[in-house]
């Protein structure tokens, strides 16, 4: 069975008959086009624009690997698809007519479509990682690796963190590939580096390095100086609005206060007509008691309950009219069980008052 062949001057040529090509294999061929190709080379692979082929290379490669025999196993698919939807989105982005080559050579049209924020994000993105894949050719093959500013890069091209997160995910798996074969990990694969030769590899890796350390600078030093979003005024009206309460109850001649009283209260009584229970609800900090849908919330559990009432109007004349004090002793001086409290609140129950 015939093997795959690249060698320093040769364009890599693929010769396993039905045998899916490897990702070292895959990666070593890439690496051969990103090195001896240029943008103008993928413009012709693309059949497109230089100025949208410059941000699509790695799919213009791809596309001349299968023209050079490489068989993609399902894997490797999934990304080539990837990178082809980009490509159109790219073309219909610009406003061209795409005509692209399915794998059997019939032609694909697609019509202009609305490209939404995440493919605008991706397709920026793309444009970027394609400019510093030729920052990676131009410092990386030559003598000056270390002197690539990828920071400077980055805020002259506006570059966001949205943009830099995805940078560093491509850089690093590119650079993890590399690094196998300068490591000795992989000998087919170190074999098809020949070409590059150690140095140049490390070179190409230090320029990688560089992006990916100065992508995650970048991006911690645009969340830092972020402003705090501002919290949202919270409408008390609206949250007393979704009470369900009994607004009077005549036979007991009581009537409820407005529930947006016990938000921020420190003390709230409510009564329950049809149980006889009267509820004291004992803030549990400074902020007081707050309103969540239809019940009361921020109580302390040990300072509130609940207490069955015997003789209703007389308790109930106190809780409205009577002083601190007063209301101090109230819950005390009635005989029987204490129970305990939920902050339900429903059409049985009377919001007697509520103290700030």
């Amino acid at each position: 069975m015939a093997k795959f062949v690249m060698v320093k001057e040769t364009e890599p040529l693929y010769e396993k008959e039905g045998v899916p090509a490897s990702q070292s294999e895959i990666g070593a061929a890439l690496s051969w086009y990103h090195a001896n190709r240029n943008e103008k080379d993928a413009a012709k692979y693309l059949s497109c624009d230089l100025k949208v082929a410059k941000n699509h290379t790695t799919y213009a490669w791809t596309i001349r690997l299968r023209q050079r025999g490489f068989l993609f196993s399902e894997e490797t698919e999934k990304n080539v698809s990837i990178l082809k939807d980009k490509f159109e989105s790219a073309l219909l982005d610009a406003g061209k007519l795409i005509e692209v080559l399915d794998e059997d050579g019939n032609v694909i049209a697609n019509n202009k479509v609305v490209i939404n924020l995440q493919e605008r994000i991706s397709s920026k993105t793309d444009e970027y990682i394609g400019e510093l894949e030729g920052m990676v050719d131009r410092y990386g093959f030559g003598e000056d690796s270390e002197n690539f500013n990828a920071y400077d890069w980055f805020v002259k091209n506006e570059v966001k963190p949205m943009h830099a997160s995805k940078i560093i995910d491509y850089f690093r798996n590119r650079a993890s590939v590399l690094l196998s074969a300068l490591e000795d990990k992989d000998k087919e694969y170190v074999k098809a580096h020949t070409s590059l030769g150690k140095n140049r590899i490390k070179n190409i890796l230090t320029v990688m390095a560089n992006i990916v350390k100065d992508a995650e600078r970048l991006a911690q030093n645009v969340n830092k100086s972020r402003k705090p979003r501002k919290k949202k005024a919270v409408n008390f009206q609206k949250l007393a609005a979704k009470v369900k309460f009994k607004e009077k109850d005549d036979s007991f001649k009581i009537q409820s206060i407005d529930p947006i009283n016990i938000i921020g209260a420190s003390q709230a009584w409510v009564f329950n007509v049809k149980t006889k229970r009267l509820a004291v609800y004992t803030a549990a900090d400074d902020a007081g008691l707050f309103l969540k849908g239809t019940t009361i919330t921020s109580f302390s559990n040990e300072n509130s309950y609940a207490k069955t009432l015997r003789k209703p109007e007389k308790v109930l004349n106190n809780v409205l009219n009577g002083g601190k004090l007063v209301l101090r002793k109230l819950m005390s001086d009635i005989t029987g069980k204490n129970f305990p409290v939920n902050g339900r609140i429903n059409t049985d129950t009377i919001i007697l008052r509520a103290l700030k």
